[in-house]
């Protein structure tokens, strides 16, 4: 699967002097002592990605951030630092002062540079905990607020969390929901945030996953066969999940169902391209013993050759694992060497390709 993800890398980089000098001699410990450091993030685009359709938006729409919150906790999971960073205390530029202020600079067409801000946080000396940032909790497609993230006491119910979507559709708007953590870092006396004595860089991955689909025209094994053109008709996603975890998880939130998605026709369709892309959840399922990619749409027949559908739709993967249907035409030539011309065939066709890593089991 071409799957796009877009990064915000958050550096937390230290300028604040804190009241009380203290040590570190201890693993996995809280001070009583407060102190005070910027937090420096911004948005790094690990590949360019310019298709923009009707259903998928642009990169400066996905690298936008609008807020953020913030968590702090220990080594055993307890929250002792979290904060939501929205308008209400952005700034232009970060005062002097302490405070709970952050600001801001979004990618935009005119200055084409990627997304960057500061936050300033305080919050208590600590070693061997760990940093969770959640963005954009205006995201229109999940239901997800600051109220709910606010009654989050320790790592376990942040792990636990679950967002639906709001509609049941592949495309999206406005902001995008971003996710990242950090373990096993420190914060000395000094509000440096490191990670084995190095700055800590916290990324945030999008929870959509972004996928383009582009048809090109192979050519058949058989030498008397040549293809002409596929005319596209339409394409649906099916077994999309409603739900995920906030955090990425191997525990899907399988519990909340499925749906399929409408038929549609194709986006881009020319001489040269035929496509369309869309946006889905995770949804990490099994597909072991695999050796091939064409085995993921292997699957069970009768005796007779007829689909066994009591088995089952696939033979080596999961019922709810996603896939495409894409439908259309296929048009070629046969070249029939006992009558010596050529022979123009069309048929309709429906193709099921699976989504996922094809080098893993998932």
């Amino acid at each position: 699967m071409n799957k796009f993800l877009h990064y915000i890398l958050l550096f937390l980089l230290p300028i604040w002097v804190s009241c009380q000098d203290e040590t570190f001699d201890v693993d996995g410990w809280v001070s009583d002592q407060e102190v005070c450091a910027k937090l420096s993030f911004g948005h790094q685009s690990y590949e360019r990605i310019d298709v923009t359709t009707r259903a998928t938006l642009s990169e400066i729409a996905e690298s936008r951030v609008e807020n953020i919150f913030v968590y702090i906790f220990d080594n055993t999971g307890k929250r002792v630092y979290s904060h939501y960073y929205d308008y209400n205390n952005r700034v232009e530029t970060l005062p002097s002062k302490v405070g709970n202020y952050w600001t801001v600079t979004n990618r935009t067409t005119a200055n084409n540079n990627d997304t960057q801000g500061e936050v300033l946080i305080k919050t208590s000396m600590i070693a061997g905990g760990s940093i969770y940032i959640v963005a954009n909790l205006n995201a229109d497609q999940l239901n997800i607020s600051p109220e709910q993230l606010n009654l989050i006491d320790n790592l376990s119910e942040l792990q636990e969390l679950t967002v639906t979507l709001n509609q049941e559709i592949t495309s999206r708007t406005g902001c995008f929901l971003m996710t990242g953590s950090v373990s096993g870092i420190d914060i000395n006396e000094k509000g440096d945030i490191t990670k084995n004595n190095a700055p800590v860089k916290v990324a945030l991955v999008r929870l959509d996953a972004k996928v383009s689909v582009n048809i090109v025209l192979g050519q058949s094994a058989n030498a008397n066969q040549r293809m002409k053109d596929f005319v596209p008709e339409s394409w649906r996603i099916m077994r999309l999940p409603k739900a995920t975890r906030v955090l990425t998880s191997d525990d899907d939130a399988h519990e909340l169902g499925y749906f399929d998605s409408e038929e549609q026709n194709f986006e881009l369709e020319t001489a040269t391209e035929k496509g369309f892309s869309f946006y889905l959840l995770e949804n990490k399922k099994n597909a072991q013993g695999l050796t091939s990619y064409h085995q993921r749409e292997e699957r069970h027949k009768k005796n007779n050759g007829s689909y066994d559908l009591s088995k089952g739709m696939w033979k080596n993967v999961s019922d709810d694992a996603t896939y495409m249907e894409i439908k259309g035409k296929v048009q070629m030539e046969v070249d029939t060497d006992d009558e010596h011309a050529l022979h123009y065939l069309e048929a309709d066709v429906t193709y099921f390709i699976h989504l996922g890593n094809f080098g893993d089991s998932k």
